[in-house]
């Protein structure tokens, strides 16, 4: 039978062959490996970090790894059964809900629509709710509860009155052997928090550390399903826990990319709405912008003042003419519900705008530095002979018509 939590087991330092070991040790390989290819490959750590890269669905497998295996915990005999089960049964809600947070429930994967509240309030625009707060809320929220599980709780119950009321409360701290998983989380959150406290070192800082948190409790919940005390790890649990979300992460974006397939009709849909947009930017040349350097969602753009012309012009015709949904049309969204793009560089010395699409696998593809890809863009100012192939991004982005692309009657 499995024993009571005592303080007394945090006593003893983890042993340098065990796998806690191990796994702090990919848990570092993960910031230092990231950070590098920041370093020394910008376009492909850009690439690595966009919502739904192998990255984001390590990440999202790890929560689900420790949703399963704290919810073993949570159905494990207990001498005081209810008392020990709900705090792992809450943590295993907590994981799943994590998960589902990361990849909005489905959204890009199934191709549905936003709610009003959620294109409205979620600056995202996504179904998820961790976006409808601001990022520097959601920041705070994410180092606070890192610190409090990870690092707070396995050191508080070395005091023994502590540990006994959190052991009779069935409260379960994670392996002490594991805070320096958590810690090093929260060093990176610090370094690298998108942008939300003025000490970012890189973009998009926050998925990196969500992957870091994910593996260490992934690795907490595997530890506590094998002894209640946490205190036991396989030795190769690091190298194993790599290896799968490694593949994981691969393979969900492989399986995604071939079930994603759309039929060339959308394809031109979306052509024929940002041919459309591009009118609306050009006419009488009020939207385009007074300097380069922005990339932002089209109803981003629209809601900061420019473009008026878009709200009343050729677009917007599409929906009178019944080829597009006002529900999309009220908030710049492409035939797969997901939002168009401007963005506004120089390549080569030359000024290039263009509006794009992630296209059907909602993804940021050849825009994010990728070969291949379903991203979709159209020039609306600039040459495209400037950008270069292999470059931050390859012709074949900017996708022409074919022949089988027709635009509607009354339309052009």
């Amino acid at each position: 039978m499995s024993r009571e939590l005592h303080p007394d087991m945090w006593n003893d330092p983890p042993d340098a062959s065990s796998g806690f070991f191990y796994v702090n040790l990919i848990v570092l390989a993960v910031a230092v490996g990231t950070l590098s290819l920041w370093a020394f490959s910008p376009i492909r750590y850009f690439a690595l970090v966009q919502e739904d890269s192998a990255l984001e669905w390590a990440t999202v497998w790890a929560f689900v790894g420790a949703a399963c295996c704290f919810l073993r915990v949570a159905i494990q005999p207990r001498p005081i059964r209810l008392r020990a089960s709900w705090f792992a049964f809450g943590l295993a809600l907590f994981c799943m809900f994590i998960a589902l947070e990361e990849v909005s429930w489905g959204q890009r994967q199934f191709h549905f629509r936003s709610s009003e509240l959620f294109l409205t309030h979620n600056y995202q625009s996504e179904a998820n709710l961790h976006n409808l707060v601001t990022p520097s809320l959601l920041f705070l929220a994410f180092v606070s509860l890192v610190v409090v599980y990870g690092v707070l709780l396995p050191l508080v119950v070395r005091a023994q009155a502590i540990g006994r009321l959190l052991s009779g409360m069935g409260v379960t701290p994670p392996p002490s052997a594991l805070v320096p998983s958590y810690l090093l989380t929260v060093l990176i959150s610090v370094v690298t928090p998108d942008g939300v406290i003025g000490l970012s070192l890189v973009p998009f800082g926050n998925e990196v550390p969500e992957l870091m948190f994910g593996t260490a409790l992934l690795a907490s919940a595997w530890a506590l399903s094998i002894d209640v005390n946490g205190d036991r790890l396989p030795r190769a649990a690091g190298p194993i826990l790599a290896v799968i979300l490694s593949f994981s992460g691969f393979a969900a974006v492989w399986v995604l990319d071939v079930v994603s397939q759309s039929h060339e009709t959308d394809i031109c849909l979306a052509i024929n709405e940002m041919e459309a947009m591009g009118r609306d930017f050009h006419y009488g040349h009020e939207s385009l912008p007074r300097s380069p350097g922005l990339e932002l969602r089209v109803s981003t753009f629209v809601g900061y003042g420019n473009a008026p012309r878009l709200q009343r012009g050729d677009f917007v015709a599409r929906v009178e003419a019944g080829f597009l949904p006002t529900a999309r049309a009220s908030h710049f969204l492409d035939p797969w519900n997901q939002p168009y793009w401007v963005a506004d560089r120089y390549y080569a010395g030359s000024r290039l705008m263009f509006l794009y699409s992630h296209g059907p696998n909602a993804r940021a593809d050849k825009v994010a530095g990728y070969r291949t890809g379903d991203d979709v863009g159209l020039i609306i100012a600039g040459d495209v002979s400037v950008v270069q192939q292999g470059g931050y991004m390859s012709h074949d982005f900017f996708t022409e018509p074919s022949n089988s692309c027709r635009k509607p009657s009354g339309l052009d």
